[in-house]
């Protein structure tokens, strides 16, 4: 099952990201600044990935793709690695989800 987002668009900064680690909020936070990036809080890691939605016959889908992860890569870092790879989005492999 796909996880759902729950959360508002905010501009992520690395110490919006620590507040969340510290209130053990979990689940997508979309970032306003890129459209389809994404910050990832679960247990044990926080990572940045990037969400595409299709439609293909009717049916909605999502792809994503794991861009790094926190504190390793920070926000801009992520912002820069996204926009560069939807330039070369047909290289990387993509891990399709039901909605």
């Amino acid at each position: 099952m796909a996880t759902q987002i729950t959360h508002k668009p905010r501009v992520i900064t690395a110490e919006h990201i620590t507040a969340l680690r510290e209130f053990d909020e979990r689940g997508l936070f979309p970032d306003r600044t890129v459209q389809g990036l994404f910050l990832r809080i679960g247990d044990k890691s926080t990572s940045w990935i990037y969400r595409k939605w299709q439609r293909t016959k009717g049916r909605r889908k999502s792809v994503e793709r794991t861009l790094g992860h926190w504190p390793t890569m920070q926000p801009p870092a992520a912002r820069a690695s996204l926009k560069e790879s939807r330039r070369s989005a047909r290289c990387w492999s993509t891990r399709r989800a039901s909605m």
